[in-house]
């Protein structure tokens, strides 16, 4: 290190024109000897150190700073000077930040004449830059836990950034998914809808909510998408993309309104059994209105509109009764306490009730319990299934047998009703189970058939109990609904699947 400045190089750092240039800089300076003298200041800097410029000239920063800061400053200074090169560096005082470089000078011996120290106050700016920081990782953290998926794709169709929910489908992480195309993840017709989509909005200017379909992971998806164009700060411009999936909302939708759609029908429907015997009541009452013969009892016309009108009364009652019975069934279904029902004696009771029903029809109910079986459930529900599918076969054989047979069948107890009556068409067969639906037997044989409930309040109370009900039939040969019901054992698929093996009468 060369020796001390001489007078004439003080007299040029103390210089007016060295204390105005430090007084125009923006920021704290000062020009210190290597021994830690201070030769000039600039009035911020002075002021930092707590003394006025003046009063700071020729002292040693030593006596100017406290210890713990002439420590951390001191360690800063000694490695300029040995690398006699700039370093710039970082600390924060008194909870302030402050940046500072310092910058040895050479003399023309490669000495070092002085060291430039230069501090800028940049509290304000690393509270911005914290906060920023704080409202990015905020920033991350909404766009990472959003719900839906979020990109930015350019006009080419290339994914220039993609969440953690936009990547998952794919089963990629959202750096692999950056770089992707369109074609790279979706169908060629797909990609190029969308493409097209994000080339409108671009054209434009203006964002757009779409409703589009896309294949992910090989399934169809609905989502409700919003295309917002980026500002053109980039090469290539891009388009936010937020696309929300809502398959489910909008099954969810299409099952309200088909379910609305029922309703109506079943209105129709309902209207239509009430109409019917309100006409005929409304016209045998025409036809006694009009009746001229003062002994209306003995009248044979008087006779037959009474007749229609008992008739007609019955029929609505009937149906009244049958409809609120279908709704008390429906409250009670998930509601009822269950307890351990033993199958063989609902069969028993089955044939109890019903045996001279069909008797009385000329046919023949007979049971069958090839092995006792308990299942958990509501025992009067249960008795009630097997008591629709029993009356409903009544009620369609007109000839022949009814059979009930018990059977296990893996871990299921299976309860088959085989009839040997005239069957269903096959057209029938998917609208069985729907309320108020009678097949074209039912329409034809008139008011005594029922009014399409028996097999749909059979088909709830099988589904509340976790079982399945199911039927095969033939024309002119017969039916056969089999009730499947769970035991206690562990359910096979292969059980399941036997137990729909089409079983019609006269085999085993």
């Amino acid at each position: 290190m060369s020796g001390n400045p001489t007078d004439d190089e003080n007299k040029v750092l103390q210089s007016a024109l060295i204390t105005a240039l430090l007084g125009s800089c923006h920021d704290v300076a000062i020009l210190v000897k290597p021994n830690g003298i201070i030769i000039t200041a600039s009035p911020g800097m002075a002021q930092l150190l707590g003394v006025t410029r003046e009063q700071a000239i020729g002292r040693n920063l030593r006596e100017l700073l406290d210890a713990e800061t002439f420590a951390q400053l001191g360690s800063w200074f000694e490695k300029a000077l040995q690398a006699k090169s700039t370093l710039e560096f970082v600390d924060e005082r008194d909870g302030r930040c402050f940046s500072n470089r310092m910058t040895p000078i050479l003399d023309k011996k490669g000495g070092i004449w002085f060291v430039a120290v230069f501090i800028t106050d940049i509290t304000s700016e690393a509270r911005a830059r914290k906060e920023l920081e704080r409202s990015e990782s905020r920033y991350r953290a909404l766009i990472e836990g959003a719900d839906s998926a979020i990109a930015i794709i350019d006009r080419n169709g290339v994914f220039r950034f993609m969440n953690l929910r936009g990547a998952e489908p794919w089963g990629m992480s959202p750096e692999q998914a950056n770089g992707k195309t369109m074609h790279d993840l979706f169908p060629p017709e797909i990609a190029a809808q969308q493409l097209d989509s994000i080339q409108s909005v671009l054209a434009s200017g203006n964002c757009e909510i779409l409703e589009t379909i896309s294949v992910v992971a090989g399934e169809r998806r609905w989502y409700r998408t919003s295309l917002c164009p980026l500002p053109n700060q980039e090469e290539i411009p891009s388009v936010l993309v937020v696309a929300t999936d809502i398959t489910e909302l909008r099954t969810t939708h299409i099952e309200l309104r088909q379910m609305v759609e029922t309703n109506q029908r079943r209105m129709a429907l309902v209207a239509h059994e009430i109409l019917n015997p309100l006409t005929s009541i409304r016209g045998s009452l025409d036809l006694l209105e009009a009746a001229s013969s003062p002994d209306r009892e003995n009248d044979e016309a008087y006779e037959r509109a009474m007749s229609v009108v008992d008739r007609s009364v019955l029929r609505i009652q009937e149906f009244v009764n049958s409809f609120l019975d279908f709704d008390r069934i429906n409250q009670r279904i998930g509601n009822s306490r269950w307890e351990t029902v033993c199958l063989e004696d609902i069969v028993a009771s089955i044939e109890d009730v019903h045996g001279p029903i069909a008797e009385q029809r000329g046919l023949v109910l007979r049971t069958e319990v090839r092995n006792p079986l308990q299942v958990r459930g509501d025992r009067d529900l249960l008795e009630r299934v097997v008591s629709n599918l029993v009356v409903n076969a009544i009620h369609h054989t007109t000839q022949g047998e009814i059979r009930v047979v018990l059977r296990p069948v893996g871990a299921f107890a299976a309860i088959d009703v085989i009839d040997t009556g005239e069957g269903i068409p096959e057209e029938e067969l998917p609208h069985l189970f729907e309320p108020f639906f009678r097949g074209a037997s039912s329409r034809r044989a008139g008011a005594d058939q029922g009014f399409g409930l028996g097999l749909p309040i059979a088909s709830s109370i099988v589904e509340d109990h976790r079982g399945s009900i199911r039927v095969t039939s033939e024309p002119c040969k017969g039916s056969r609904f089999t009730v499947l019901l769970p035991t206690s054992l562990r359910p096979s698929e292969d059980d399941a699947a036997y137990a729909w093996k089409p079983n019609l009468p006269g085999q085993a």
